[in-house]
């Protein structure tokens, strides 16, 4: 819209300078009287600060529909409520609004350079989104952040690629397929434990979860999707492993350059003679040709009938329409699995260890189920024994804290979409531009949805009167829990995360007895998320005491 605008402008200011020099320059001040450029300057200048104004000031504040929705107080002049969002920690800002500001659906707030924006806080307005799909697609700048690294595969495609994408590769996430998986999650874990074990020396020690979980995570993640173990959780210098560590934690450098993209072609920004980018271009590389030689490598086995791994590439390759699909197509499924996948299961995990935390009680639970039914990692080590899908499915009350822990801290607390068109939503005009927040972790707290004890951590709600686990939790809407999401949009690897979850959780609590550093984070309140990045995890990492317990 902003570019149609200046365009508009320029055309009219060539148009209209050409007919005042040439047909009333009396009408002009005598500088500009014969000047074709001059006037067009000047008048170029006056119709772009006119509409800055406008676009900055009076449709934001008064002449929008939008103002006439709820809103919180407050806001700069400027960059309306960005500054609070961005330092107040994913999601939270957003779910104190949810739950301060009386409304019937929608809360209009102003983003950066007053851009607007409204959160939707109801299920029916909620599922007038999730459904309207490919109408509200994700918002251009995410695609900015994270495309040139994830690549357009499931996670940021949009319309009839994204259709065709998921009609193709949703097979191959199939349960029957992570079942088979489970010993590859498994065996990963118990490396993880028997490392820390050892740092430790069988005493207790210090660690921090995220960078564990992520090591962990990554390994799993490439043994998973490609059956190649990339050594993470041996040696933190892996050349993976730190390539997707600095792509994932951007600097300050990245999201300037991300920002000049809302303004500037992205080709031209990713080609800008800068340090980042010349790093960013070797990284990439790096990354997607680790995946094209594992592609090759898998047809090479398929051509030779000798293809015999259990892990996604090996299952996708063997699909009719996979193998139809372009190389650089299935390396962006891949590379989405690889980025978006190890982190989101990284954070995941940290904040299940921090509920363990928080709740010692549930530990021993735990770890009683866990050492019933999984092989402990020397049994694994000295008979081979493996865990299997079949372990888990014997396991409720570990699923129950897993679904609690996503519930209360989504990994991703906020998404977002944004109206291509001026839409109606809920009965109100949503213009062409306005983005679209959706609260997730708002939602998932949600008192109307989820019962008089919302806010209370019970893992208890996703088992049933028999003990058994409860799918829903309780809640009464499909669209009371979006920590994957509903509709076509829906995360297709929600199996694969809990089935790797579990696993890595299992080994953890089965071995350590867990608490925190900084016993101040015992209380909830004291614990500060991160802000200004795609997942919500505790801003300052979580230090944990493990001390090894004896029988397993």
């Amino acid at each position: 819209m902003a570019i149609l605008s200046a365009k508009l402008i320029l055309v009219a200011s060539g148009a209209l300078s050409y007919v005042l020099v040439q047909h009333a320059p009396e009408s002009l001040p005598p500088p500009l009287r014969t000047s074709y450029i001059g006037v067009f300057a000047s008048l170029c200048l006056v119709q772009f600060v006119a509409l800055f104004t406008y676009a900055m000031f009076l449709k934001p504040f008064w002449l929008s529909p939008l103002t006439k929705l709820p809103q919180p107080k407050g806001g700069g002049l400027l960059n309306g409520h960005f500054k609070t969002i961005y330092s107040s920690g994913a999601g939270e800002t957003e779910k104190k609004w949810f739950n301060e500001i009386p409304n019937d659906g929608l809360i209009y707030y102003r983003g950066l350079l007053n851009n607007a924006n409204v959160i939707v806080t109801s299920p029916e307005t909620l599922q007038e989104v999730l459904t309207r799909t490919y109408e509200f697609p994700k918002p251009v700048g995410i695609i900015y952040l994270v495309g040139r690294v994830l690549g357009i595969g499931l996670v940021l495609s949009e319309g009839d690629v994204h259709k065709q994408q998921r009609r193709t590769f949703l097979p191959a996430f199939a349960p029957r397929h992570v079942r088979d998986m489970y010993p590859i999650f498994w065996s990963k874990a118990c490396q993880a434990v028997t490392n820390l074990t050892y740092i430790g020396n069988g005493e207790q020690l210090e660690f921090e979860v995220g960078h564990w979980a992520s090591r962990t995570a990554i390994d799993i993640i490439t043994m998973a999707m490609m059956g190649k173990d990339f050594g993470a959780i041996a040696d933190a210098n892996a050349p993976l492993f730190k390539v997707y560590r600095a792509l994932l934690e951007p600097t300050r450098a990245f999201l300037v350059l991300a920002m000049m993209k809302a303004f500037f072609p992205a080709p031209l920004v990713d080609r800008l003679p800068v340090k980042w980018n010349r790093w960013m271009d070797e990284a990439v590389e790096t990354i997607r040709g680790t995946c094209r030689g594992m592609l090759r490598e898998k047809k090479q086995k398929l051509a030779e009938k000798s293809l015999l791994e259990k892990d996604f590439l090996s299952i996708a390759v063997q699909y009719e329409d996979i193998a139809q699909v372009s190389e650089d197509g299935v390396i962006d499924q891949l590379t989405n699995a690889l980025g978006a996948g190890h982190e989101t299961i990284s954070v995941a995990i940290t904040w299940v260890v921090y509920m363990l935390c928080v709740h010692p009680e549930w530990q021993t639970r735990l770890r009683e189920e866990v050492r019933t039914n999984f092989p402990s990692p020397t049994e694994l080590a000295e008979t081979g024994r493996e865990a299997t899908a079949s372990d888990v499915d014997n396991m409720p009350f570990l699923q129950a804290f897993i679904n609690e822990t996503l519930r209360r801290f989504p990994p991703v607390p906020v998404t977002a979409r944004w109206a291509t068109n001026d839409s109606i939503i809920a009965g109100q005009l949503i213009p062409s531009g306005t983005r679209i927040a959706i609260p997730i972790k708002a939602v998932n707290w949600d008192k109307r949805l989820w019962g008089p004890d919302a806010h209370e951590f019970k893992p208890e709600r996703w088992l049933g009167p028999d003990g058994r686990l409860s799918g829903t939790g309780g809640a009464n809407s499909k669209y009371s829990n979006l920590t994957f999401l509903q509709g076509t949009r829906a995360c297709v690897a929600q199996v694969l995360v809990k089935a790797e979850m579990a696993c890595v959780v299992g080994s953890w609590v089965g071995r350590f007895d867990l608490s925190l550093v900084d016993e101040t984070l015992l209380d909830e309140a004291n614990m500060k998320i991160s802000g200004g990045s795609l997942s919500g995890k505790p801003l300052h990492g979580l230090h944990v005491k493990a001390r090894v317990l004896e029988g397993w």
